[in-house]
């Protein structure tokens, strides 16, 4: 993938210790974290670039779903990329049994630039017809930027999880207003069959607090740091 590469970070059940996914941080060999000036070059680039590294990202899983043959992966796109004609395209492609094994994951950042009409201000339309490809589809850090829970009900029919952050909440939030929001998120969730996934669990008190509210997926340094696959 040229100057990207990835790193994966597991999705743990916190009261069994079970790895239940991994999900693929994209990352860039000349810095630390998640390379966003980079991609941000690669989706504002030439549509042969983005193709270029389309066929790379195919190789990569290709490699993976065969060093990993249980694994589930989570692997995130941009809703930048939903725009693109190609990305559509390319998941068309991806053979029906690899498909049950992906777990296609939205980020919050609203797209640049629009390249088809829609009057949401989320692209519906998008996430309708990877759905209807056979993916599941995760919800990003939901509540932030172009994820807001307003958005969120307009694809809620298409949606399979969706996944909060300590990261963005828990540090600017005490324990009661946290309490409620993630009693706010199972309750849209759960009537649905949707996953609730909490990101960023560090402490093992949290993680404990977070099962006494039935919320079992979780992730974070607590588990496990992300690392070469």
């Amino acid at each position: 993938m040229g100057d990207f590469y990835f790193v994966g970070q597991q999705i743990i059940d916190a009261k069994s210790r079970e790895v239940r996914e991994v999900e693929l941080l994209l990352r860039a060999t000349n810095k630390v974290g998640f390379p966003e000036q980079e991609f941000h070059n690669l989706l504002n680039s030439s549509l042969k670039q983005y193709q270029a590294y389309l066929k790379d990202l195919n190789n990569e899983l290709m490699y993976l779903w065969d060093k990993y043959p249980t694994c589930q992966f989570s692997l995130n796109f941009t809703q930048q990329e939903l725009e693109f004609p190609v990305l559509l395209t390319y998941l068309k492609s991806i053979n029906t049994n690899m498909r049950a094994r992906m777990m296609i994951e939205i980020t919050e950042q609203a797209p640049n630039k629009k390249y088809t009409e829609y009057s949401d201000n989320i692209n519906v339309s998008m996430f309708k017809k990877i759905h209807d490809l056979g993916y599941k589809i995760a919800l990003d850090d939901i509540m932030q930027g172009n994820n807001s829970l307003g958005n969120f009900m307009l694809v809620r029919p298409y949606i399979s999880r969706i996944k909060w952050s300590f990261t963005n909440g828990g540090h600017y939030l005490n324990q009661q207003q946290i309490y409620w929001i993630i009693k706010l998120l199972r309750s849209l969730t759960c009537e649905k069959g949707i996953s609730l996934v909490v990101e960023g669990v560090e402490e093992e008190m949290i993680s404990y607090w977070l099962l006494t509210m039935n919320v079992h997926q979780q992730q974070g340094f607590l588990f496990a740091k992300p690392a070469k696959l």
